[in-house]
C-alpha cells in the first residue's frame, strides 16, 4: 500500500493498517495503546520528522517500555500498554472490553493506589487548556 493512500495519522496507525490496509478492532486497540503510551511517557512514541521514519518506527523500532520511559509507571499499567502495542494483532487484547478490564484491575490494585491517582492526574493534564503540572514532569 502506498503512503499517499493511507488516511489518518501514520504515527497512530497499527502495523497491519500501514502494510495491508486491513483493520479490525485490535487495530483500534493498538492506536489506544499509542495514545496511552504517549500520555504516560510524555512524548510521542512513533512520530518523527518524515513519514518514512515514522512508518519505520511503527513497523520495526523497539517500543520502549514505560518504566524505561519515565521510571515511575506502575508495572501493571505498563503491561496493559505493552499488550495493546503488540505488533502481532493475535497478541493484543481481543476487545476494548478486555483492555478496559485489565486497566481497571491494574489501577485498583490495593497495594498501589498511586496507579489510579497517576492515571487521573495525567488525564486531567492532557485535557486541560493549560498545563498544570503532574508528578512525572
Amino acid at each position: 500500500m502506498a503512503l499517499e493512500d493511507l488516511k489518518g495519522s501514520l504515527a497512530h496507525m497499527s502495523p497491519e493498517q500501514i502494510v495491508e490496509g486491513e483493520v479490525d478492532r485490535r487495530s483500534d486497540l493498538f492506536a489506544a495503546g499509542i495514545i496511552l503510551h504517549e500520555l504516560l511517557a510524555g512524548c510521542p512514541l512513533f512520530t518523527r520528522e518524515t513519514e518514512i521514519e515514522t512508518v519505520y518506527r511503527v513497523l520495526e523500532a523497539l517500543i520502549p517500555t514505560l518504566p524505561e520511559a519515565r521510571g515511575v509507571i506502575p508495572k501493571e499499567l505498563a503491561q496493559v500498554v505493552q499488550t495493546a502495542l503488540e505488533r502481532d494483532p493475535a497478541r493484543r487484547f481481543f476487545s476494548a472490553r478486555e483492555m478496559s478490564a485489565a486497566n481497571k484491575r491494574c489501577t485498583s490494585v490495593p497495594h498501589d493506589p498511586s496507579a489510579s491517582q497517576l492515571l487521573r492526574t495525567l488525564l486531567a493534564e492532557a485535557c486541560a487548556d493549560e498545563p498544570t503540572g503532574h508528578p512525572l514532569t
